[in-house]
């Protein structure tokens, strides 16, 4: 057997704060801005809202915050299920494999920011070396 390719990498802002579902499982939701001509010529922005399913990543609840930039990779994960009605639904969301935080955190109504969580490449807080060949 094989797989088929389901990878997808996302650039958004959260749309409201994270949620804690479950011990090692948290939600969320990005939207994504699309921009294009339309056929007047005018600029149309066209935007999707995209579910996030956070496994084993719920100790980032406290930074992923309304407004919060964001970019993550994962798959597309499809759930079904059957209503007690025998109604039949299903859901799409991405299921994160890697989240990077990728503006500062958005001050908050008291004016203060929420720590950033560590950069975990450069854990030893040692300046980044700039000088990358390529």
């Amino acid at each position: 057997m094989r797989n088929d390719v389901n990878n997808i990498s996302l650039t958004g802002r959260l749309v409201r704060d994270a949620e804690k579902k479950a011990e090692n499982f948290a939600t969320a939701t990005i939207a994504v801005n699309r921009y294009y001509k339309g056929k007047d010529g005018n600029p149309v922005e066209r935007v999707g809202f995209i579910d996030l399913e956070l496994n084993g990543r719920d100790k980032l609840v406290p930074y992923l915050t309304k407004g919060q930039a964001i970019a993550v990779t994962g798959y597309l994960n499809q759930r079904k299920w059957e209503d007690k009605d025998g109604g039949k639904h299903s859901a799409i969301a991405v299921h994160v494999n890697t989240i990077e935080f990728i503006a500062p955190p958005k001050k908050d109504a008291s004016g203060t920011t929420a720590p950033a969580p560590a950069d975990p490449m450069n854990a030893a807080d040692e300046p980044l070396d700039d000088n990358i060949p390529f």
